[in-house]
C-alpha cells in the first residue's frame, strides 16, 4: 500500500509482481502457483491505486497532505480484490463453498498490516531514512506472527502424527475382522465428523459389505461403484453429492470421503465415510486419509488372514485327530491279525500231536480191560476238550468271507467266551456267557467275533484298574423275531481308570467300527448299573431258522 501511495498504480503493480514472484521462486513453489499469486497481487495493487485516484482526484503529491478517505478506499479495495481472487480459486479447486473458503482465508493481521502503509508512505516522503523506525518493529511483529503460525502448524501435525501412531498401535493389536472394523470406526470418529461408515471388500470376485451398524447400505449398486473405484489409487472426496452424483450411491445429499484399500497396487476394498452435510471434508482430511489408508488396508488383510489361518488350523486339528484314531485302529487291527496268525500256527502245531494221542488212546481203550478203560475214557474226554479249544482257535483265526452268511449268534458268543475265559480266569476275572436261542441272520462271523473280543477286553481293562473281589464279566444275549441284543456287563468301577482311558476307548472304538460295519447299533456307557457295551441288530426278512449257520470259512 505504501508503494501505491508513493509511486502510483503502475509501478506499484510491477514492484509487487517482481518481489512476490521472487519470494515464491526462492521458496521453490510451482510455476503456476507463483504466476497466480504474483498476478493477483499486482492486479490488487493496480485496482487499489485506481480507487485512490478516483476518490482523491489524482495521485498523491508530496506538497499536498495525504487524502485519508482515498487511502481508506484503496485499502478496502485491495483487501476485497485480493481475498476474492484467492477464495474463488481455492473454492473451485477444493470444491468448497466460496463463503466457507473466504472465512477460512481471512487472517486477523492482514487489515492491520495494510493500515501501516499510510505511515510508511508519510515517513518516506518527509525523510526516507525514518521508515527504519517503523520497518524494524514491523519486521519483528511479522516474523513473530510467522513463528507463532509455524508453531501452531507443528502442534497440529504432531497431534495428527500422535493420532496416526495410536491408530497404528490399535490396528496392530486387532485379530479378527470385526475387531478391526470397530477400531477403524473409533479412529475415524476421533479424526473426522461423519454420520455413517461402510467397508466393502472383494474376495475371490465376490464383493462383501462389512456392516458397522444395521442400517441399509448406502451403496445401492456395487458393480457401478467398483468401476469408479478401479481407477482410484488415492483417497478422494465427493464434496456435494447433489452436484457430483456418484455412480452406485443411494444417497441424495451430503459429502463423502473414500479410502481405497490397495493390495499390490490393486484395489481390493474401500472404506466410505459419509455425512449429510455438503462440503464437510477438506484437503487436510484427504491428507489424513492418505496416511491411514495403508494401515487400514494392512489391518483388514491381516485380520482376514488370521481368520483363514484359524479356520485352517481347526480343520487341521480335526484331520490330525482323525488320523491318530485311524492309526490307532490300524495298529490294533494289525495286532489282532498277528494274534490270529499266531493262534492259527499254535493250533495247527498242537492239533497234530493231539490227533495222534486221541488215536492211540482209542486203540488202548479197545485192547485193555474194563478197569483201565474208564481211565482211558476220561483221558479221551480231556483230549477231546483240548481239541475243541484248538478248533475254536482255528475258526477264530481263519479269514471270513467278505459277503455275509447266516450265522448262529448264540454259538458264536459261546465260542468267544470259551476262548477268553481261561486267560481271564488266570487274572482273577470270571467270564460267563448267558445267551439264549437266536435266529440266524446274515453277517460276517469273524467281524462279530472280533467285536465281542474287543468289548470283553475293554471290560477287562476296567476291572484291572481297580480289581474288585469276585471280579466278573457277563456276556448276556436275548433275541426276538425283530431284534437281537448282546450286552457286556462287568462289576468294576470306572472311576479307577482316572486318566488311563486310552486302552478302553481304543477297544470300544474298534468294536463300534466292526458292529456298525455289519449294520448293527452300538451303545457304550461308563455309568454304574449300565452295560459297558450294548449291541443290537434288526432282524429282517433275511433271517433264517436257527441251525443253518455260516460254515463257508
Amino acid at each position: 500500500m505504501a508503494a501505491v501511495l508513493l509511486f502510483g498504480p503502475g509501478p506499484a503493480s510491477l514492484l509487487g509482481f517482481l518481489v512476490y514472484g521472487g519470494n515464491y521462486l526462492a521458496a521453490r513453489k510451482g510455476l503456476f502457483e507463483t504466476l497466480f499469486n504474483s498476478g493477483q497481487l499486482a492486479l490488487s495493487l493496480a485496482v487499489s491505486g485506481s480507487a485512490y485516484i478516483a476518490v482523491a482526484g489524482g495521485e498523491w503529491v508530496k506538497s499536498q497532505p495525504l487524502h485519508f478517505l482515498g487511502f481508506a478506499a484503496a485499502a478496502v479495495t485491495y483487501f476485497v480484490v485480493n481475498s476474492l481472487l484467492v477464495a474463488t480459486i481455492v473454492s473451485l479447486a477444493e470444491h468448497h463453498t466460496f463463503a466457507s473458503t473466504w472465512l477460512t482465508l481471512i487472517q486477523a493481521p492482514t487489515p492491520a498490516i495494510m493500515v501501516l502503509g499510510a505511515p510508511l508512505a508519510l515517513l518516506y516522503r518527509y525523510e526516507p531514512w525514518s521508515i527504519l523506525l517503523v520497518i524494524v518493529p514491523y519486521l519483528f511483529v511479522y516474523f513473530s506472527f510467522k513463528a507463532r503460525a509455524t508453531n501452531l502448524e507443528l502442534d497440529r501435525r504432531v497431534g495428527e502424527l500422535e493420532r496416526i501412531s495410536w491408530a497404528s498401535e490399535n490396528l496392530g493389536a486387532t485379530l479378527n475382522r470385526q475387531d478391526a472394523v470397530q477400531v477403524i470406526h473409533r479412529i475415524l470418529a476421533d479424526m473426522f465428523s461423519f454420520d455413517r461408515m461402510e467397508i466393502w471388500l472383494e474376495r475371490n470376485g465376490i464383493r462383501e459389505l462389512i456392516r458397522h451398524d444395521d442400517k441399509v447400505a448406502f451403496v445401492s449398486d456395487i458393480s457401478l461403484f467398483w468401476k469408479v473405484l478401479a481407477d482410484q489409487r488415492a483417497p478422494f472426496i465427493v464434496h456435494d453429492i447433489r452436484k457430483y452424483p456418484f455412480p452406485g450411491l443411494a444417497l441424495k445429499q451430503g459429502s463423502l470421503l473414500l479410502f481405497p484399500l490397495l493390495m499390490e497396487s490393486r484395489p481390493w476394498g474401500t472404506i466410505l465415510v459419509y455425512t449429510d452435510q455438503a462440503n464437510r471434508y477438506t484437503a487436510e482430511a484427504r491428507k489424513a486419509a492418505s496416511a491411514l489408508a495403508g494401515p487400514f488396508s494392512a489391518c483388514l488383510k491381516n485380520a482376514e488372514l488370521y481368520e483363514a489361518i484359524r479356520r485352517v488350523g481347526g480343520e487341521l486339528t480335526q484331520v490330525n485327530s482323525r488320523i491318530q484314531i485311524a492309526q490307532h485302529q490300524t495298529h490294533q487291527a494289525s495286532k489282532a491279525a498277528a494274534f490270529g496268525q499266531l493262534a492259527a500256527g499254535v493250533a495247527h502245531e498242537v492239533n497234530n500231536p493231539l490227533v495222534a494221542v486221541l488215536a492211540n488212546l482209542q486203540l488202548l481203550q479197545m485192547t485193555t480191560g474194563i478197569p483201565a478203560r474208564d481211565t482211558l475214557t476220561k483221558l479221551i474226554e480231556q483230549a477231546d476238550s483240548c481239541r475243541g479249544v484248538v478248533e475254536r482257535l482255528l475258526r477264530y483265526s481263519r479269514k471270513s468271507l467278505d459277503s455275509p452268511l447266516p450265522a448262529d449268534l448264540a454259538l458264536l458268543t459261546r465260542e468267544v467266551s470259551g476262548l477268553l475265559s481261561h486267560p481271564l480266569r488266570a487274572l482273577g476275572i470270571e467270564l460267563s456267557c448267558e445267551v439264549g436261542s437266536f435266529p440266524a441272520f446274515p453277517c460276517v462271523e469273524n467281524a462279530l467275533s472280533q467285536a465281542l473280543t474287543y468289548a470283553v477286553l475293554a471290560a477287562k481293562e476296567i476291572l484291572l484298574s481297580r480289581l474288585p473281589e469276585a471280579a466278573s464279566i457277563k456276556v448276556k444275549g436275548q433275541g426276538g423275531s425283530k431284534e437281537l441284543c448282546l450286552e457286556v456287563v462287568h462289576n468294576g468301577d470306572c472311576q479307577g481308570l482316572h486318566g488311563n482311558l486310552d486302552p478302553v476307548c481304543s477297544r470300544l472304538s474298534l468294536c463300534e467300527g466292526l458292529i456298525k460295519g455289519q449294520g448293527g447299533e452300538f451303545f457304550s456307557s461308563f455309568a454304574p448299573g449300565e452295560p459297558l457295551v450294548r449291541i443290537t441288530f434288526t432282524v429282517g426278512e433275511g433271517a433264517v431258522p436257527n441251525g443253518q449257520k455260516n460254515t463257508g470259512d
